[in-house]
């Protein structure tokens, strides 16, 4: 039987219409706890709407009272406050409640999760309006860094002995890191059904993505790194998927990985879209990176992919063109600036914010106070209907299946006793808040 709504479609009106831009001064604040919390449910509900094809009343709501372009502004003000304040501000955050500072970490990932699951509809799309080319400018952003994350290596596992020896600096760090990654394989989603949809979108967007930021190179560069796909410790075949790292099945290892999936149909999707048949120049040095490409087509990924047979067809074409060795630019056009950055870190005195931040908001709370704001962030995991998103679970210790759980604060799983009373020195700060 299918569980009940977290949300009504009323609540998620009234939720959406509450929605507001937070600026940087006041990211963690009282406000801003609140505004975290209501859009968790709402992204909850509008994933469990996308799951189970009913009524998209959520991403409806953002889009008909114009909400879109305030996600996408606090988006850009959580990148500055990761970039900018945090690092200034990680050593006194080991003082705060570790889901407090988690919490604060993961809101980038929260909203690129929301907009992900909204902009797959055409409607959401023509909503942002001008704010798709400020999250086309955060997708350049975060793919050129995962781009360098393949490049330094990629995925890494930390052993048990390293993971009991982190500090809890460190685990704020590891945590960062992990919750970037996870932005970052966002973004290619999110650029995907932005090109879905590409030829109802105004010029300048087009322009945006395939000439500002040339995303083409991009993803071709991704493409050949291929970060989605790694090994773990054991040696095992992994890929991100759902937003986390999971062993590829031996049955499975010839399929497509749905990241790489994204990839292919977005530059597919920019090639044969209005803008790339008709404006985009394909100089000798594009030429020369798009047809790296045609090693990786063949009949496998044909199956799963069928309109890559054209896509190998153009790109055959493409190698026997004689192309300038420079842009060919056809056109002269005013191309709006991208809204929010700018207006974000522009004139702002970093050090000084961090310290007001300190001492207004980030302060030493009660443990009541920690333990009420702390039920109040994860309250919405532990509701009844929350409990189709999740799977089996596994031990906070060694990853196994486990099926002993705290005691106490009823959040982590372990497999037997002996992983209990191993994890207890990281587990007890929360189990504390909890409890």
């Amino acid at each position: 039987m299918e569980k009940a709504d977290l949300i009504t479609p009323y609540e998620a009106e009234h939720l959406v219409s509450a929605v507001k831009r937070i600026p940087v001064e006041e990211y963690g604040s009282k406000a801003w706890v609140d505004q975290h919390y209501n859009l968790d449910r709402l992204n909850l509900q509008a994933h469990k709407n996308a799951i189970h094809s009913t009524d998209e009343f959520v991403m409806n709501a953002f889009a008909v009272q114009n909400k879109i372009k305030d996600v996408v502004y606090n988006l850009v003000v959580s990148e500055a406050w990761k970039t900018y304040i945090l690092p200034l501000l990680k050593a006194h955050l080991v003082s705060l409640s570790s889901v407090k500072a988690y919490v604060l970490i993961y809101h980038e990932a929260l909203l690129a999760n929301l907009l992900e699951i909204m902009l797959f509809h055409k409607v959401a799309c023509e909503a942002a309006e001008d704010s798709l080319l400020e999250l086309v400018d955060f997708c350049y952003r975060k793919m050129i860094k995962l781009q360098h994350w393949a490049e330094e290596g990629g995925y890494k596992e930390l052993s048990a002995d390293e993971a009991a020896k982190v500090s809890r600096e460190g685990e704020i760090d590891n945590q960062q890191k992990t919750i970037e990654i996870s932005v970052q394989m966002s973004t290619i989603s999110i650029l995907r059904f932005i090109s879905d949809h590409i030829n109802d979108m105004s010029l300048s967007v087009a322009r945006q993505i395939m000439e500002e930021n040339d995303m083409l190179m991009i993803l071709v560069l991704l493409m050949e790194q291929k970060p989605w796909i790694a090994k773990n410790a054991k040696g095992q075949r992994i890929r991100f998927e759902n937003q986390k790292w999971e062993v590829i099945p031996a049955n499975e290892f010839h399929k497509v990985p749905k990241m790489e999936g994204q990839v292919w149909i977005t530059i597919y999707n920019l090639l044969a879209s209005e803008y790339g048949r008709k404006s985009y120049s394909i100089h000798s040095s594009r030429r020369d990176t798009l047809i790296k490409l045609k090693k990786y087509l063949n009949e496998m990924l044909f199956d799963q992919i069928p309109v890559l047979q054209d896509f190998l067809r153009a790109l055959e074409e493409m190698s026997l063109m004689t192309v300038s060795g420079t842009s060919d630019k056809k056109m002269f056009i005013v191309q709006p600036l991208p809204p929010f950055m700018d207006e974000i870190i522009k004139g702002k005195n970093w050090k000084a914010i961090a310290e007001k931040q300190k001492k207004e908001i980030f302060i030493e709370e009660s443990v009541e106070s920690k333990m009420a704001e702390a039920k109040k962030l994860l309250g919405v995991y532990e509701s009844p209907e929350f409990e189709e998103f999740l799977e089996p679970p596994k031990c906070g210790k060694c990853g196994k299946l486990a099926g002993q759980r705290c005691s106490r604060c009823k959040s982590e799983w372990y497999c037997s006793r002996e992983c209990q009373v191993a994890a207890w020195k990281g587990h007890k700060t929360v189990c504390d808040l909890l409890s």
